[in-house]
């Protein structure tokens, strides 16, 4: 992790920047995961917001940099209990529990189709750290229990987008990706809506 963010640094500064504006894209959307085993057994879909930074290299290629904050509802009804009826032990149930709460830090890149056009077509990868966090359930309203521990996972994804121009200095995006997670040997699919705008 550490060399890839020393190779943007190193690219960053030879590029000349003055060819388009640095700019920022504030967005969110919907999260959906193919494969709840291992690391979202207890979580269903969610949603996602962020705020990236994109650092033009080419004419048609930005570097990126991006800041992630995604929740999925827990699911109270992924739970099961199988014990033997003790007289004055109430069996267990769950009453509640919390979302589980991910931050993550991607660097990646958008290679455009064109930049001129009111509608312009991209693909997009990213690469970088995602962070769970520890999450708490309730049984039978009374006892807090954590279902799921703090980790920090490495994750990347690719996917498509396009962009819409709105004037010279707005432009919306929307665009779908395929995330996977490795370690966990989980697929999500975020579907993503955003606005971007220049820096300075």
């Amino acid at each position: 992790m550490k060399n890839l963010i020393s190779f943007i640094f190193v690219v960053l500064f030879f590029c000349d920047l003055s060819y388009s504006q640095i700019k920022i894209e504030v967005g969110g959307g919907y999260i959906h995961t193919l494969n709840r085993e291992n690391l979202f057994t207890h979580n269903g879909d969610g949603a996602q917001g962020y705020i990236s930074v994109l650092f033009p290299v080419s004419g048609l290629t930005d570097l990126t940099g991006k800041f992630v904050y995604q929740s999925r509802r827990f699911d109270k009804k992924s739970f099961s209990f199988v014990v033997p009826h003790v007289v004055g032990y109430p069996v267990p149930y769950v009453t509640d529990g919390e979302n589980l709460k991910s931050y993550g830090l991607f660097l990646g890149a958008k290679f455009f189709g064109s930049r001129n056009l009111t509608f312009n077509s991209y693909l997009a990868s990213e690469v970088g750290l995602i962070t769970h966090s520890g999450s708490y359930l309730e049984l039978n309203k009374i006892n807090r229990v954590k279902y799921s521990d703090s980790k920090t996972l490495f994750e990347y994804s690719v996917g498509i987008g396009l962009n819409i121009k709105l004037s010279d200095f707005l432009s919306f995006n929307i665009d779908g990706r395929v995330s996977h997670v490795p370690s966990a040997k989980v697929v999500y699919f975020p579907v993503n809506m955003s606005l971007q705008m220049p820096f300075n």
